[in-house]
């Protein structure tokens, strides 16, 4: 099953999308209308044959190498509605700007000037993620 949902920023220039095509699923940043981060949020065990990705090739459509994945299974769904975005206030490059939630769990986070964000499934730092901050997970 795949998943391709936005969530608006209160500014009317910024969104997050979720793109789950059932081999991976990222969280994408946009700012009027152009990717500026992106982060791996987890594999999905099932493979899939649709190519067809919301944003082309700007970001590999890849899963996380084991080496790179946290252990454990966190138990998430395709499900739209166990998903929610925070938009924190935020003032300036470096800080906050974006907490992705699931089940009310924060799954991911990103930062304002910096393209790769943060993955609660991240072990160590790769192109795709990094490791949400503890006082996060």
């Amino acid at each position: 099953m795949s998943m391709l949902v936005e969530f608006p920023a209160g500014d009317g220039k910024t969104s997050l999308v979720i793109d789950e095509d059932g081999v991976a699923c990222y969280a994408y940043i946009r700012f009027s209308g152009k990717l500026v981060a992106h982060a791996w949020l987890y594999n999905c065990p099932e493979e899939s044959s649709d190519g067809n990705r919301l944003l082309g090739d700007e970001v590999p459509p890849e899963r996380n190498l084991r080496d790179f994945v946290r252990d454990g299974v966190f138990d998430f769904s395709s499900n739209v509605v166990d998903y929610s975005v925070e938009w924190p206030l935020y003032r300036g490059k470096g800080e906050v700007c974006c907490i992705v939630r699931h089940r009310c769990v924060p799954v991911g986070m990103f930062r304002l000037g910096e393209r790769v964000g943060f993955s609660i499934m991240a072990k160590k730092e790769n192109k795709l993620a990094r490791p949400l901050p503890e006082d996060l997970v």
